[in-house]
């Protein structure tokens, strides 16, 4: 089984409510997990790689402890997709 970081809705749940899926499934489902050549992939990556979102550089000064959020300034930071993992244009 494959359990995202993150997820956007409670669509993505499956009947058990776990919003994992087996790898095989993945697999068959998405192009990029079966890229056989390394340069493929990172091409892949390259090509998708879009601008960090507004509030990456906050969020990423709170995880390593250079900052302090409130409770509300934590939950709006979470709110939206995520897209932090290929951000960076």
């Amino acid at each position: 089984m494959i359990y995202p970081a993150h997820y956007a809705s409670d669509l993505e749940r499956r009947e058990d409510r776990a919003v994992g899926a087996p790898f095989g499934e993945l697999l068959a489902e998405n192009d990029v997990l079966r890229a056989n050549q390394r340069d493929e992939f990172i091409a892949w990556v390259a090509g998708t790689t879009a601008p960090f979102p507004d509030g990456y550089r906050k969020i990423k000064a709170i995880n390593v402890g250079l900052m302090v959020a409130t409770e509300l300034e934590a939950e709006e930071l979470e709110i939206g997709r995520n897209e932090c993992a290929l951000g960076g244009k």
